[in-house]
C-alpha cells in the first residue's frame, strides 16, 4: 500500500513539472493598428486584430501598426521581431535596432546584422527596416509587441519574422502585409 501511494505521489509530482523545452514556443502572432491597441490589456480590441494572409492597410488611415506575439516559455529568453520592407531600397540609411530592455536604439548594428545573416530564410539583409530585441519571461502566454510607423515612404509589402536566440534557425513565425 505504501509503495502504491509513493508511485502515485511521484507521478503527480512529475505531472506538475513544466515540460523541458529547448526554447520558447510562439503561441500567437497578429497585427494590430495602433488605434485599436489597448495598452492595459496589451492586446488588440476584440475583433480588430489581423491574422493570416491578405492583410492590407491604408497609410492615410493606419499610421502605425503593432506586431503582437505571445510565447510559452520556461526561462528568460531573447526573441527578435525583424521587419522587412519590400526587398527594395529603404527610405532610411539603414535598419534601426531597438533593444527593449534598454529602452533605446543602438548605434553599432553590425553584430545584429551578422547574427541575422546566420539565420535560415532571412532573405535580403538590405531589406531589413528594423530589428526589435525583446526579452520574454517564463509564462504560459508572455505577450510582446513591436511597432512601425507607416508614412507614405513606407508604401509597399512588408514581412515581419520572429526569431529566437538560437543561431542558424528558421523563423518561429511571420506575418506579411501590404501598405497602400
Amino acid at each position: 500500500m505504501l509503495r502504491t501511494i509513493w508511485i502515485i505521489s511521484f507521478l503527480f509530482f512529475m505531472a506538475c513539472l513544466p515540460p523541458q523545452v529547448e526554447s520558447a514556443e510562439l503561441r500567437s502572432i497578429k497585427l494590430c493598428p495602433a488605434q485599436d491597441y489597448n495598452e492595459e490589456t496589451k492586446d488588440c480590441a476584440p475583433g480588430k486584430s489581423w491574422v493570416g494572409a491578405g492583410v492590407e492597410f491604408d497609410n492615410t488611415v493606419v499610421r502605425k501598426v503593432y506586431l503582437l506575439t505571445a510565447f510559452r516559455a520556461f526561462r528568460d529568453e531573447e526573441v527578435h521581431h525583424v521587419w522587412f520592407f519590400n526587398g527594395k531600397r529603404l527610405p532610411q540609411p539603414g535598419p534601426t535596432v531597438w533593444i527593449e530592455n534598454q529602452r533605446s536604439f543602438i548605434e553599432n548594428i553590425s553584430s545584429e546584422l551578422d547574427w541575422l545573416r546566420n539565420q535560415k530564410e532571412v532573405g535580403a539583409v538590405q531589406a531589413i527596416a528594423a530589428v526589435v530585441k525583446l526579452i520574454i519571461k517564463p509564462s504560459l502566454s508572455y505577450k510582446t509587441k513591436s511597432s512601425k510607423i507607416l508614412g507614405p515612404e513606407w508604401i509597399g509589402s512588408w514581412t515581419v519574422r520572429v526569431y529566437d536566440e538560437r543561431p542558424d534557425q528558421k523563423p518561429l513565425g511571420e506575418m506579411s502585409f501590404l501598405v497602400k
